[in-house]
């Protein structure tokens, strides 16, 4: 039996070197004919010696005019000529040169999918190159002083977009009548080396997941509402009423997104690594982007968790050479709409306590939805194209929100251009000129032509700014047209130190005077009432474990302020004039309401005001301070109903 195993064992050794000699011999027999019959090997196929200099010309006009090409199809998203409905809609490309040349069309647009198939990529190819070869060819001038080159027939492209290569066959049967052999060629080849199938299928797969899963939708409201500048749910018990502009929270958003998509990576791509193991990331994944902002992520956390857990994406595609980066560019525009919202502006809505005990306290709330669209361009580079060249890839698609939340399908631009931004209501200046002067009164000079006031103009939901007061002709005003469109247009001047004024539109000349503000020192001070003898005691500072929070509002106006007392800025602005107030303080001791002052036509002169820059606020705290709820409606009672306004009148000095 040993003997057996042994013998098959030696005739396996003998096949193995038979098949050996036999690979070795024909490697030799192709060496030698190779040589011989001097033939050259270009792509796939054979070619007489003679014929190399002829066929290589061809193939090298081919690449060069594909490597054109490919390279436009790469920057205008895989079209080669932008379809004409595109081009003529400013809003369904992306502009990224100054000149407007290249454009990438967005990928989705008004519930459509505008992506260009692979076929249709290579039909507009085949054609660029059928269309430039015979230039580039030029009937074989180049060779007319060594040897005749014949056409028979003219070329004839076939363009195959494949794995790691593009294939360019072009059927042109040519004789090349050289000195020592005439040679006929039928077909030449030629094959760029770029990878444009897998960077487009890359490409394919980001806007399918992001179709699918509104992906960036939801990255993009997570980072709004992390956004302390950006505004979105609010519950405060205080009496600071809050005003955000639609414009600041555009440039915000916008701000948002250019910082922060560059940081989106994906998977099994070339890619920054990330600093910390996978185990670290996973034991920081229950955390929001939220928590982060607000300091309650662990402190052993990886500095780039977030990144890691929420700005990595997954469109299943397998490990490749690619690089990929997403990117915004704030010239590429935002269309952003809040509401509510009242002359672009969003406003908290303030609210008081119930009248018999709570009138003095002040609850600030506010909810805001957000629609907002904006671009989004997807880079992909492979840098081993084109022998190391390297060649990019760009696709574009938007961004849609709609009440908070991803619209892909329900909301697109057509719907998006009854708001301000989108349908450039600011820059539709009609024909109307006004001209706008803003006064005010400077101290020791009287009513003055303000400079460098600024003028907004408001139409229902729309604001937009005009431009500033300016030195012009002797006299310190604003010349400009106005949007069109408007039946009930109003004026917003303003200028620090001033109260803004709103004035409507009724004539070419608009006179604006603006109340001069006064700021004042604001000093507390406290007045003891004992509930038991019905009496104020002597007047005393206030306590280190005091704090006054005070509400002044323009009765019949729009202008309000919030304050705490001591602070680090303890002032308030009043106008430099008569006007009537309402003027609410809490007094709170350890946070607990222990008194107060409330008067709600508060008038104040300008004669009180003349020469004075300290106003003192005078408050009531009701003794014994007591930790019970009857003593809590006490206070409450007094502050509303007691006979104090008058004796507690503010004061200045």
């Amino acid at each position: 039996m040993k003997k057996m195993v042994g013998l098959r064992a030696n005739r396996g050794q003998i096949t193995v070197f038979i098949i050996l000699g036999l690979i070795l011999l024909f490697a030799v027999g192709f060496v030698i004919y190779y040589t011989t019959q001097q033939v050259a090997y270009r792509d796939g196929q054979f070619i007489d010696r003679e014929a190399q200099p002829v066929y290589d010309f061809v193939a090298s006009c081919a690449s060069t005019i594909a490597e054109e090409g490919i390279r436009l199809q790469g920057a205008q998203g895989g079209y080669l000529t932008i379809p004409r409905d595109i081009e003529r809609t400013p809003s369904s490309y992306v502009p990224i040169d100054e000149q407007g040349l290249i454009k990438v069309p967005l990928w989705h647009y008004e519930d459509q999918s505008r992506i260009p198939s692979l076929d249709l990529m290579e039909r507009d190819l085949n054609a660029y190159i059928q269309e430039f070869l015979p230039s580039c060819i030029d009937g074989f001038s180049a060779f007319a002083e060594q040897y005749p080159v014949i056409e028979h027939d003219t070329p004839r492209v076939t363009t195959t977009i494949g794995d790691a290569a593009v294939t360019i066959r072009i059927a042109y049967p040519v004789t090349i009548q050289h000195p020592d052999k005439q040679v006929d060629v039928r077909e030449f080849v030629a094959q760029p080396r770029v990878d444009l199938k897998r960077a487009y299928e890359l490409a394919v797969k980001v806007m399918e997941t992001e179709n699918r899963d509104a992906w960036f939708e939801n990255l993009t409201v997570d980072l709004m509402t992390a956004d302390p500048a950006i505004p979105f749910d609010g519950l405060e018990f205080d009496c600071s009423p809050k005003q955000w502009r639609l414009t600041d929270i555009k440039s915000e958003a916008q701000e948002l997104m250019r910082v922060n998509l560059p940081a989106v990576r994906i998977e099994n791509t070339e890619y920054a690594p990330f600093q910390e193991s996978e185990r670290d990331y996973a034991n920081v994944r229950r955390f929001k982007l939220d928590d982060f902002f607000l300091g309650r992520f662990p402190a052993s956390s990886p500095e780039d968790a977030y990144e890691h857990n929420r700005m990595l994406l997954d469109v299943g595609v397998p490990q490749s050479q690619l690089a990929a980066a997403f990117t915004y560019d704030p010239r590429w525009g935002l269309d952003l709409n809040g509401q509510p919202n009242r002359g672009g502006v969003l406003s908290s809505k303030l609210t008081k306590g119930a009248s018999r005990y709570l009138s003095f306290l002040c609850t600030n709330f506010y909810h805001f939805t957000y629609d907002v669209i904006y671009p989004v361009m997807l880079t992909i580079r492979d840098p081993d194209a084109f022998l190391g060249k390297g060649f990019t890839f760009q696709a574009a698609f938007p961004v849609i929100i709609h009440d908070n939340e991803g619209a892909r399908k329900s909301f697109g631009f057509r719907e998006f251009r009854g708001f301000e931004q989108a349908t450039g209501f600011c820059e539709n200046r009609g024909d109307q000129v006004v001209e706008v002067r803003v006064s005010g009164l400077e101290p020791e000079i009287g009513v003055v032509e303000l400079d460098g006031a600024t003028v907004d103009y408001e139409c229902v939901n729309n604001l937009c700014t005009l431009g500033q007061t300016l030195a012009d002709s002797g006299f310190y005003r604003l010349v400009t047209t106005l949007p069109a469109g408007c039946s009930t247009p109003f004026i917003v001047a303003h200028k620090d130190g001033y109260l803004p004024v709103r004035k409507a539109v009724t004539s070419d000349i608009v006179e604006v005077t603006l109340p001069r503000l006064r700021e004042m020192n604001v000093q507390i001070v406290k007045h003891p009432y004992d509930l038991n003898s019905k009496t104020f005691l002597p007047p005393q500072p206030l306590s280190p474990d005091n704090n006054v929070t005070v509400f002044l509002s323009l009765v019949n106006g729009s202008y309000d302020q919030f304050a705490s007392f001591p602070g680090g800025n303890n002032t308030l602005d009043l106008i430099d004039g008569t006007a009537t107030y309402s003027l609410n303080a809490v007094l709170t001791l350890f946070d607990d309401l222990v008194g107060g002052y409330q008067n709600d036509n508060l008038r104040i002169t300008g004669r009180e005001l003349a020469g004075t820059d300290t106003l003192a606020l005078h408050v009531v705290e009701v003794v014994p301070v007591l930790q019970t709820q009857q003593y809590a409606r006490d206070v409450s009672s007094y502050i509303n109903t007691g006979d104090y306004k008058t004796s507690l009148r503010p004061d200045f000095t």
